[in-house]
């Protein structure tokens, strides 16, 4: 009864379910893999899964091989229709098929998700597109504060000093957020072209500590470089590697109440450049710290002051595209330590190697 009820189930699925030998021949498709590729799925047995779906590379079947588990993949292929070249998108999940315990052949799930994908892209060419037009007027308005705060044109009062204060802060937190967004898009679409060259952190750090300056005084913080001179030099984007220390240091300041710490610190280990930002703030329960530094994740309660949920999620891009490792450690009311491990440039060299042979 339990054998009838999970063929009827593989029979109605909504996905291709295929069945493979070690030799990568199909044995068994039902009806929604052979919709797939347009033909009965009782035609397609005994072929080579190259010769249906060539997307579905032999190196997927090998790893699944040789981890015992299931691989999933997303794989955007091009499809002939109406003479035209469109490209597709599926997605692809590899099982091993064991028999008296040993890999006997592969089940193979596919699905087409071009809809879906190119549904994704509209949102992020639209996010894109507003997030420029929106920085343009932000840009614009942040002059015009400056103008007025710094008194060219004319003297102001405290009241009003205070309220263009106020209005400047906000309005260059609306534009981090905008830049956020445009960076975001950048990195997800290969598009940030960054160009690697040799770096002093001490200094990045000093000049990430003096443009947050004003804003650790305001909130009545101490931010504390300890970088210690004579630090190997770091590879990498000089614009990029700002970026993710303004992100980090931004976010302490925010999760630190008035009197606290803020501390930059790097130390050398190995062939390796380990970066730390540290402050005795809120703190937080981190359960799953990969959820922290995903999409739009943002702290729960009425401790957190509202954020986009995109910066710790950007400087996982910057630390991908760098080939390093960032991680978080936090206790609630103990404060918070992000943690950056910067390969040295020759490790660096051979890992970017490593990525383009894959």
């Amino acid at each position: 009864m339990a054998e009838t009820t999970r063929s009827r189930t593989v029979e109605f699925a909504p996905i291709g379910i295929w069945k493979l030998d070690l030799d990568l021949l199909v044995t068994d498709a039902n009806p929604a893999a052979g919709n797939q590729v347009n033909v009965p799925a009782q035609s397609v047995v005994g072929k080579h899964i190259s010769d249906v779906l060539p997307f579905v590379g032999a190196e997927l079947f090998a790893n699944v091989l040789k981890s015992g588990k299931t691989v999933g993949h997303k794989q955007q292929c091009s499809s002939l229709n109406s003479d035209k070249l469109l490209a597709s998108y599926w997605e692809v999940s590899i099982g091993p098929f064991r028999k008296a315990g040993q890999i006997a052949g592969f089940v193979l799930s596919t699905m087409e998700v071009t809809e879906k994908e190119r549904l994704i892209q509209q949102r992020d060419d639209f996010a894109s597109a507003l997030s420029h037009n929106l920085k343009t007027p932000l840009v614009g308005a942040e002059r015009v504060l400056e103008t007025l705060l710094n008194g060219t044109l004319g003297p102001l009062n405290e009241q009003q000093e205070e309220l263009l204060s106020q209005l400047q802060k906000s309005n260059h937190d609306l534009l981090n957020m905008v830049q956020d967004l445009i960076e975001v898009y950048r990195y997800e679409t290969k598009a940030a072209n960054l160009t690697f060259e040799e770096l002093s952190l001490e200094h990045a750090v000093q000049d990430c500590v003096d443009r947050f300056a004003g804003a650790s005084a305001a909130k009545k913080l101490e931010l504390l470089p300890l970088v210690r001179p004579g630090l190997p030099l770091i590879y990498g984007d000089k614009a990029a590697i700002a970026r993710l220390l303004a992100n980090l240091i931004d976010n302490a300041i925010k999760f630190t109440n008035p009197g606290g710490i803020v501390e930059i610190g790097a130390v050398s280990k190995g062939d390796s450049i380990i970066l730390t930002v540290k402050d005795n703030g809120v703190g937080m329960m981190v359960g799953d710290p990969d959820k922290l530094f995903s999409r739009f994740w943002q702290g729960q309660g009425k401790t957190y002051p509202a954020v986009t949920g995109l910066g710790l999620y950007l400087c996982r891009q910057i630390v991908d595209a760098h080939f390093g490792n960032i991680s978080v450690s936090s206790k609630p009311d103990q404060g918070t330590v992000f943690s950056v491990t910067l390969p040295g440039k020759a490790r660096q060299q051979k890992l970017a190697a490593v990525r383009l042979e894959d």
